[in-house]
């Protein structure tokens, strides 16, 4: 099987196991590169060359995330792809575990009180206020509020499942004040600025 087949036949179970777009292209371009590394017929690596594999990335400084997404993506390829008999229960690439940076309550509404644009600031109170990421806030359309209930719809949100929000009560009349000219089909922000 020659080398655009292999990476067709991954692409394949990928979107059979209905991954995402993003995490497709991703396993994709990290066994293209592993096997244009290696340059041997697929059959023919070894587990070693496997390891060899990852121990260049980590001499090329390569983030251990980045190790690990290429050794995942391999293992996935050998495994479900190839059916192969290789044994890869590799482990590697420890992690560094960080603290996340968290700003106080007092923070954000510092920063939040700062924010001169009325859009913006009303904006970031529902991103903070209601938890919602950028995408999930710029995708909003009125439909998705319950004003009566205080809760928002979230549809097709990461990993293509819907879950729902609450939202402040203190937003409820800035939400009211944004959808009430617009269709209930209609994005509740339009423009850049």
């Amino acid at each position: 099987m020659n080398f655009q087949e292999n990476l067709f036949k991954l692409e394949r179970e990928l979107k059979l196991r209905n991954y995402s777009f993003q995490t497709i292209k991703v396993y994709k371009t990290c066994v293209k590169y592993f096997l244009e590394k290696t340059k041997k017929e697929v059959n023919k690596i070894s587990k070693d060359e496997i390891i060899d594999f990852l121990l260049f990335l980590q001499d090329k400084k390569k983030a251990p995330k980045t190790i690990n997404l290429y050794k995942e993506s391999i293992k996935f390829f050998f495994n479900e792809v190839l059916k192969s008999n290789l044994n890869l229960g590799i482990h590697f690439s420890k992690e560094a575990k960080k603290l996340p940076i968290v700003l106080t309550k007092n923070e954000i509404l510092e920063i939040i009180k700062n924010i001169k644009n009325k859009k913006h600031k009303f904006i970031i109170s529902l991103a903070y206020g209601a938890g919602l990421r950028v995408s999930e806030i710029i995708n909003l359309r009125v439909w998705d509020f319950d004003l009566e209930n205080l809760t928002i719809h979230i549809k097709w949100w990461k990993w293509a499942k819907d879950r729902i929000t609450i939202f402040p009560e203190g937003l409820k009349k800035d939400i009211v004040k944004l959808s009430e000219l617009k269709n209930w089909d209609e994005l509740l922000y339009e423009s850049q600025n």
